[in-house]
């Protein structure tokens, strides 16, 4: 009889930065893997950094996961069950701009 517990669970966590949309495959697989990624665009051009971004919010879309910015060019990955949470670094919108969709490439 086997007995399982939460703490042995392990997360992994991946750091990437992608230099061009071919990278996008080798984060998809870690998503696949249930890895959560560091997605740091930094060194990314613009064009390239929305179409990682694009193909990304499908590939979480199709395995419930999410897309979360947290610094100037940096993205947390995360699949299913995994919950990114912390202090908001925006300040509060007013409430017509609160109203708009979020943009992810400020």
């Amino acid at each position: 009889m086997g007995i399982s517990s939460q703490e042995d669970a392990v997360v992994e966590l991946k750091v990437v930065r992608p230099e061009t949309f071919a990278n996008v495959t080798e984060i998809a697989d870690h998503l696949l893997n249930h890895c959560t990624v560091v997605l740091n665009l930094e060194e990314t051009n613009k064009e390239t950094t929305k179409r990682i971004i694009d193909f990304l919010c499908g590939v979480v879309f199709a395995i419930d996961g999410q897309v979360k910015k947290v610094a100037n060019a940096t993205y947390v990955v995360t699949p299913k069950n995994v919950d990114v949470s912390g202090e908001q670094q925006e300040t509060a919108a007013p409430a017509e701009e609160a109203k708009q969709p979020r943009e992810l490439f400020r």
